[in-house]
């Protein structure tokens, strides 16, 4: 056990440097007007991790681990993972889609330029994501030591990034800065991981995946009406095609399809059986 936990203390510092080095260093170089308008920008991409990644992985680890008894685990991680970044792209499309006007309602006008940088923080998260869910691999292997290796890799960069980008483009180098340590450490996550425990990831359905919701959320940069209602309408029916596209681009497989209508029959048999009983 001490084995196995002690790499994780210096992990754990490592995280904490890439989750608040940024808003530390932009107190010190920048003003506190970009702090502001930084953190609020933060607090939206945040959610994805608050809505999806905590309690998905409450879950996905303690269940994963008792799958490995029946050496059953690799190729559910696989389906799983694809999954898992379907919900988190979604959800992630629909946030940096429709950010900007939810600001305009919700913040004063010194405000409104937090939505640039929401969509770089819930890219980060959604990287942060993927490295927490590839790295059961090395918990199921009990190889943590190359966790203490891999965080503290990632957070030197993001202290270097930061201290070269914050004071000459502000709150831009902090989001940078976030979104390129999460990719460092998730690159090697990849690597180190998966040479320790193998699993074959759908990389052509996840790659899909990616490209889909990145030319949704380019498509919807623009749309611009004067009625901030007619803007959320519209916008929301775009992200709300998201499943669909992806549908026409083959990214289901024919198995899931037919589970997919088998549950939505059974919803439909549920649903008259209790307007029956009303």
């Amino acid at each position: 056990m001490f084995r196995y936990g002690l790499p994780l203390i210096p992990a754990s510092l490592g995280y904490f440097i890439l989750n608040f080095a940024d808003r530390f260093l932009l107190q010190r170089f920048t003003s506190l007007t970009e702090v502001g308008i930084y953190a609020l920008g933060y607090k939206f991409g945040m959610i994805l991790a608050a809505v999806i990644t905590d309690p998905f992985l409450s879950i996905y680890r303690p269940k994963i681990f008792e799958l490995e008894k029946d050496g059953n685990a690799s190729k559910f991680i696989s389906v799983l993972f694809t999954y898992f970044l379907l919900v988190e792209f979604f959800v992630g499309l629909g946030i940096s889609v429709l950010i900007k006007d939810i600001i305009q309602i919700m913040s004063s006008p010194e405000f409104h330029a937090a939505y640039k940088i929401v969509p770089l923080i819930i890219l980060s998260y959604i990287i942060v994501g993927g490295y927490s869910v590839m790295q059961i691999g090395l918990l199921i292997v009990k190889k943590t030591k190359y966790i203490a290796y891999m965080v503290p890799v990632a957070a030197a960069s993001s202290l270097i990034l930061n201290f070269l980008l914050i004071p000459k483009i502000g709150i831009w180098g902090a989001a940078i800065a976030t979104v390129v340590p999460y990719s460092i450490l998730f690159t090697l996550n990849c690597i180190i991981s998966n040479k320790q425990y193998h699993v074959k990831y759908e990389t052509s359905r996840i790659l899909k995946l990616a490209s889909i919701a990145m030319a949704i959320y380019f498509i919807s940069l623009s749309i611009n009406f004067d009625s901030i209602f007619l803007s959320i309408t519209i916008k929301t029916v775009l992200v709300l095609l998201f499943p669909f596209i992806l549908y026409i681009f083959r990214f289901y497989k024919s198995r899931e399809i037919e589970k997919a209508k088998e549950i939505c029959a059974n919803l439909i048999i549920s649903l008259k059986i209790n307007i029956r009983k009303l």
